[in-house]
């Protein structure tokens, strides 16, 4: 249906995911020799009080685990995540549908344009709550570029994730 990397199922429990460079997040920055560490977080996109917005139909939930690395350029003009093994969990909470995905994607972030390059496989949020002008969930495979207030593009494949779960 999307690529082999995606598997659909409706019964088994939230296991991973890697999104948007969030590992980074919660990931502090890592010396250059040390290897990736593992990661184990969850994120619910669902309207409540001290969460995030909701970015699809329906509330989701979405789950990562694998490794993470962060690497800080010495002119701390960009941060580069990477993600080997990396896999996501996306979860409609409305109906239990269920997508998993590889995403050992990287991600470049440079923190004095907000801009983050996308390169490989990721999950990309598009959210108020990060800059975006909408909301979704892109899986993407290729070289995006986002930049806050200006949204995404790209060349590659793109899947409308919650279209694939509503």
């Amino acid at each position: 249906m999307f690529a082999t990397t995606v598997a659909k199922t409706a019964r088994r429990l939230p296991l991973a995911l890697a999104v948007l460079g969030l590992a980074a997040v919660w990931a502090p920055a890592q010396a250059g020799a040390a290897p990736p560490t593992p990661v184990d977080f969850s994120l619910t996109f669902d309207d409540s009080d001290g969460g995030f917005s909701r970015i699809c139909s329906f509330d989701v939930l979405i789950e990562v685990q694998g490794k993470t690395k962060v690497l800080e350029l010495p002119t701390g003009t960009k941060i580069i995540t990477t993600a080997p093994g990396q896999t996501a969990t996306v979860n409609n909470l409305d109906t239990g549908e269920t997508l998993e995905l590889r995403i050992p994607g990287t991600s470049q972030f440079d923190p004095e344009t907000g801009e983050f390059v996308f390169l490989g496989a990721n999950l990309i949020i598009r959210s108020s709550d990060f800059g975006d002008v909408t909301q979704g969930l892109v899986y993407a495979e290729g070289r995006f570029t986002f930049v806050p207030g200006e949204g995404l593009t790209g060349v590659g494949s793109s899947t409308d994730i919650c279209a694939a779960l509503a």
